[in-house]
């Protein structure tokens, strides 16, 4: 176990000293209150969610249950999407994103990875090596 000098001096326990130095980072995302609908249907309701710099997040969960419109949200690509309402609060680096004027600027500091819609029905070698086949690559000479 590597402990840091810090940690050393003070005789804390370093579990204890990164927590401490892991809240007291400065929050990076910070969604209050949020509700997304599609004309009438509500798809995520009262979302509170604080991300601070530097931690790690995943969004996981079924089909249909909210995450990309929880995406666009954070990104303000809600605009390009007809009936799609959002309220509530959404700061990032505590700047309200819907004050932004360089949506674009906003755009280049979150990135947003959106999956295929369709899994392809192949194994994982199959999968890794479809890009050299399109490239019109044989597998042996790329994979």
């Amino acid at each position: 176990m590597v402990v840091a000098e810090a940690d050393v001096h003070t005789h804390s326990d370093p579990e204890s000293t990164w927590h401490q130095r892991f809240h007291s980072s400065p929050m990076k995302i910070e969604v209050n209150d949020l509700t997304i609908r599609y004309g009438d249907t509500t798809v995520l309701s009262g979302v509170n969610l604080d991300i601070r710099k530097n931690e790690i997040f995943g969004i996981i969960g079924p089909a249909n249950s909210g995450k990309t419109s929880l995406l666009k949200a954070l990104n303000r690509m809600d605009m390009f999407t007809p009936g799609m309402k959002v309220e509530g609060d959404i700061r990032i680096d505590g700047y309200d994103i819907r004050t932004v004027k360089n949506v674009y600027g906003l755009r280049r500091s979150i990135g947003v990875v959106f999956p295929l819609l369709v899994g392809l029905p192949l194994t994982v070698f199959e999968n890794v090596a479809l890009a050299p086949k399109i490239g019109r690559a044989s597998c042996r000479e790329r994979v």
